[in-house]
């Protein structure tokens, strides 16, 4: 059964789709002014002419407490996910590192900066990327791994390399968690 709209919530869509025919009916030339499209859909002229002029619909717009624009999130998101295929070992102030690194080549002045909640906040806002623990690799958890999921790993491994064309030399100290470069202690890392 699908959930009940609040009174509220049906008008607006209501008015929402009166102010779409009252844009297409202007468009096709079946009402020569804004004025008479909002009387005969009985929409606020005012509304009327700022959506022709290009607003967008409030329920389509973002709240004004984002600092990045949907299009930056998304390229973050990207850039996570990017990084982990390759084994990198991102943590939460690398992620709050690369949107301050947005917000600053904005070229605002004051350069904004994101919160200190905004890492796991956004993390929130993207099911498709978790994070969790990375702990140093230790011997006695050595002991204990499985030499299919070993196998499988390698295998995972190689396929990067070949697809990434990446040399030997360029291979550094790694373990299951990513590549553990400039990591020595348990830290939180973005998968």
């Amino acid at each position: 059964m699908p959930p009940k709209r609040t009174q509220k919530a049906q008008k607006l869509l209501e008015q929402e789709g009166k102010i779409l025919l009252a844009i297409k009916s202007i468009q096709n030339g079946q009402i020569t002014t804004i004025a008479a499209a909002a009387r005969s859909f009985e929409v606020p002229r005012s509304t009327l002419q700022a959506r022709i002029n290009g607003r967008t619909n409030r329920s389509d717009t973002r709240a004004n407490g984002y600092k990045l624009t949907k299009i930056e999130e998304e390229s973050i998101k990207s850039w996570l996910i990017s990084m982990d295929q390759r084994g990198a070992a991102l943590t939460i102030s690398m992620l709050a590192d690369m949107a301050n690194l947005l917000l600053k080549e904005r070229g605002e002045t004051p350069v904004q900066r994101v919160g200190k909640n905004w890492p796991t906040n956004y993390l929130n806002r993207h099911s498709e990327l978790t994070s969790r623990f990375s702990r140093k690799y230790d011997y006695k958890r050595a002991l204990m791994e499985d030499p299919k999921v070993i196998t499988e790993w390698f295998n995972l491994f190689q396929n990067t390399i070949i697809k990434y064309g990446i040399l030997s030399d360029d291979i550094y100290n790694f373990d299951e968690s990513g590549f553990a470069m400039g990591i020595s202690a348990t830290t939180k890392i973005i998968t």
